[in-house]
């Protein structure tokens, strides 16, 4: 049992080299101990009671999600495969007033994954017990994130980075190489970089994303739907900053069928509108997912789902 230890706790210091997010405090690392078997662990815990880790993955390839005991009793967990050939693991604590896990040390094992097929860390989010979100930046995959230059094939141009041209490169750790860039340098205004931005400039109609306010209502919905129904609901958006802008709206965490009517939203500055978005198809069980509000690729705001089907018996009773 001490060998076996021993050998996954140094699997989890490697993969802390390679493919951990970049956060100061509590992180997720994930572990490649094989080709067909991914273990993901989260480091530096702090009363999280919800958490939600999403991989690209080779649509039609099988896969077995194996949960570990992190939350204990008391949990809801799930999995589900959407369109876009992300594969969505998210799992909530459940009663314990509201407590959550852990005190901000430790390594835990969240899960493991067995798949036949590419499989790669896209991003994740975790939710603490005040409701506060904390979705670490990775590089590698392919967002912009807080405190990236630029992702693989996501970056900006010589140009806008201040010389008069040549090519841009990204290097390894997400900072951008400008060894190729021609010309005489001149600083641009803002070269920070936001998530999914583009190097934080703004290029052409582009705004930067710490320019992008926005006041979104609810911030968090919880649902009562009938298993196997369609349920109808509803977000309002208002675009309280000075610049127009146009966002992207993601429903994550839910099956395929699920979805907005309209995935892509403009707002004038002070303009505010409605945002229809359908629940279908959803089996017997509690799900937990989110609004995802996006710009330019990086997520600016975010409603908390919460939804608990039921049978349509259970509900008459329940309403009489």
């Amino acid at each position: 049992m001490y060998k076996k230890g021993l050998f996954v706790l140094v699997l989890v210091l490697l993969s802390l080299a390679f493919t951990s997010f970049v956060s100061a405090s509590q992180s997720v690392v994930v572990s490649e101990v094989n080709e067909n078997l991914t273990a993901v662990y989260v480091q530096n815990p702090l009363n999280f009671y919800s958490y939600e880790v999403n991989f690209n993955i080779d649509l039609g390839e099988s896969y077995h999600v194996d949960f570990a005991n992190v939350f204990g009793g008391g949990t809801t967990r799930g999995s589900a495969l959407d369109g876009d050939s992300i594969l969505s693991v998210y799992e909530s604590k459940l009663g314990d007033a509201g407590a959550g896990f852990g005190d901000g040390t430790g390594t835990y094992n969240l899960f493991n994954v067995t798949h036949y097929g590419g499989l790669s860390l896209y991003d994740s989010l975790l939710v603490g017990n005040n409701k506060s979100e904390d979705r670490p930046a990775y590089c590698g995959n392919g967002l912009i994130e807080t405190g990236e230059q630029c992702d693989g094939s996501n970056m900006t141009s010589c140009v806008a980075r201040g010389y008069g041209g040549g090519v841009l490169t990204c290097n390894s750790d997400c900072t951008a190489n400008t060894s190729k860039c021609t010309g005489i340098y001149t600083p641009p205004a803002d070269t920070t970089g936001g998530r999914g931005g583009s190097g934080g400039a703004a290029l052409g109609n582009l705004v930067n994303v710490s320019d992008v306010k926005l006041e979104v209502n609810p911030s968090e919905l919880n649902i009562n739907v009938v298993s196997g129904q369609e349920s109808r609901r509803s977000i309002s958006i208002k675009n309280i900053g000075s610049n127009k802008v146009t966002l992207d709206l993601v429903l994550a965490g839910l099956n395929a069928e699920s979805g907005f009517d309209s995935n892509n939203l403009t707002l004038e500055p002070g303009e505010k509108k409605s945002i229809n978005f359908v629940l279908r198809d959803l089996q017997k069980g509690l799900y937990v997912g989110q609004v995802l509000v996006r710009y330019n690729g990086q997520t600016v705001k975010s409603v908390l789902l919460t939804i608990n089907t039921k049978s349509a018996n259970f509900l008459f009773n329940i309403s009489v």
